[in-house]
């Protein structure tokens, strides 16, 4: 394909988790200088900030409640401060930790504890496995 459309302006965009990156430069450095373009063309997605990423949970529990609100519930207004850096910062990892809160935590009192988070969390990432 890429051949192929060498002479027209087509643009691919390839995303890639930071480790498959390095695997990548070091296993097929040509196809990592073609696709980035020397290097010309490399973007990256800086982390969430705790704002960041408390604003990104809200807006999520925003989009599955019936009227307007914008408080944290069923989480803790602090609840940033209840995950590792390397899961909030994550926009992937804070969403499947929340998701997986909310779906697990029927049984739970409200707003959820600390603990409890950080039950769902290491069980989702365990420790040994955050960069």
């Amino acid at each position: 394909l890429i051949n192929l459309t060498q002479e027209d302006d087509l643009w691919l965009v390839v995303v890639l988790t930071p480790d498959a990156v390095e695997k990548t430069k070091q296993l097929e450095p040509a196809l990592w200088e073609r696709f980035t373009g020397q290097g010309k063309y490399l973007f990256t997605i800086p982390p969430l900030t705790k704002e960041e990423a408390k604003e990104l949970i809200k807006q999520r529990l925003l989009s599955g409640r019936i009227k307007e609100d914008d408080s944290m519930f069923p989480f803790p207004e602090d609840v940033i401060d209840a995950f590792q850096r390397s899961t909030y910062s994550n926009p992937r990892h804070l969403v499947k930790t929340c998701f997986f809160a909310l779906s697990e935590g029927r049984d739970e009192r409200l707003p959820f504890s600390q603990t409890f988070l950080n039950k769902i969390e290491n069980k989702l990432y365990p420790p040994e496995t955050k960069a």
